[in-house]
């Protein structure tokens, strides 16, 4: 799911499920490698979890608002508040705990 700047608070802060927020760039080699597990995420944890891509070259505002400072960077959140984040290529395990 690709989102801009009017619909973020929506999908990630009045979810009634938890929220993963991949912040990424098409230019960004770690984020390629982290693509296909993202994908494998989204399928396996629907309607469970959201999972969201975003990429901060269109959605620049974004990424000052949520300070993304490195790619990628996984950021949990739940009942409208940043729980957990981790930057950089992540094991599907690890990101599996992130949202237990």
């Amino acid at each position: 799911m690709e989102l801009y700047d009017e619909k973020i608070e929506k999908e990630i802060f009045d979810s009634k499920i938890p929220v993963l927020v991949e912040f990424y760039a098409e230019w960004c080699e770690p984020c390629n490698v982290m693509k296909s597990m993202i994908e494998e995420l989204k399928k396996e944890l629907e309607g469970k979890v959201k999972v969201i891509a975003l990429n901060i070259e269109t959605n620049p505002k974004l990424a000052d608002k949520f300070i993304v400072l490195s790619l990628p960077t996984f950021t949990v959140y739940r009942d409208g508040k940043r729980e957990k984040t981790l930057v950089g290529i992540q094991k599907k395990e690890t990101l599996l705990s992130l949202l237990s």
